[in-house]
């Protein structure tokens, strides 16, 4: 059985030192610091689905909002390659999940959606990043996904939603068919795969939320089938005693670092 007293424990003793965080001290760290707002918002958000009194979410407001009106921009590494997509993706799913018990913050959150949305969706349009021929890359895909999160947390609230939702899921489709193998792998291997399917999970539980989902994966098509054979190939891949995970191509040898992506799209499966 999965240990989930202590998977909760852990995530509380983070949530603990997150809420002792300012937006000041974020601000202040420099270099990859864009991993610690990814984690901050993340697991404050996680744990304000399973601690409903609020102060989770009130802290996330309370980090955020200076971030708004380029803010964002100093020193925080946010315009780093892939930071933008981790930061917006972590930003637009705690909206999507929690738009009704934000209150006030709701349109703080937004601000910065639309802020991180808009400068991605420029990016994509004017450097290599957004050519959808590289889509089966980690880096592109993910990209489009976080401009997919972000678009369907502001759909009828921001002008660009829709087109970047249609982007979105054009590069989407696009992965699914070129960028997964008919055995059910991503081109860069099992570790690669799970990083992938992190943020293509976030943003296809968006769409199943909104009926959506059979736009990128029809039920009974050859991508649903696909997708079905990414879970067996993890599994055979993982030895022994789900210990050792082979480390082919930029797969690592842990096996826990592909999970966090494959159990957020795969557990319907």
């Amino acid at each position: 059985s999965h240990p989930r007293d202590e998977i909760f424990r852990r995530l509380e003793l983070a949530c603990t030192r997150h809420l002792q965080l300012t937006a000041h001290s974020l601000f202040e760290l420099r270099g990859r610091s864009f991993v610690r707002w990814r984690a901050t918002i993340e697991e404050l958000s996680g744990m304000a689905a399973l601690a409903r009194d609020g102060v989770h979410l009130d802290h996330i407001v309370e980090i955020v909002s200076p971030m708004a009106n380029g803010r964002w921009r100093e020193g925080s590494g946010f315009e780093r390659h892939l930071a933008m997509p981790w930061v917006l993706t972590a930003l637009a799913g705690c909206l999507d999940t929690h738009r009704a018990r934000l209150a006030n913050g709701q349109t703080a959150i937004e601000d910065i959606v639309a802020e991180l949305a808009e400068f991605l969706s420029h990016e994509q349009a004017t450097t290599s990043w957004g050519d959808m021929e590289r889509v089966a890359f980690n880096h592109t895909i993910i990209a489009y996904t976080a401009l997919g999160a972000g678009a369907i947390a502001l759909l009828d609230r921001h002008p660009e939603a829709a087109g970047w939702l249609e982007r979105a899921l054009e590069a989407t489709r696009r992965f699914l068919d070129v960028g997964l193998t008919g055995a059910g792998v991503t081109w860069e291997g099992i570790t690669y795969c799970g990083y992938d399917f992190k943020y293509i999970g976030v943003f296809l539980s968006g769409l199943r939320a909104r009926g959506l989902e059979a736009d990128v994966v029809p039920p009974g098509s050859s991508i649903e089938a696909k997708l079905r054979r990414v879970p067996v190939w993890y599994a055979h891949e993982t030895l022994p005693r789900g210990s050792y995970l082979q480390n082919y191509n930029d797969s690592m040898f842990d096996p826990h670092r592909a999970v966090w992506g494959l159990l957020l799209s795969f557990a319907r499966y």
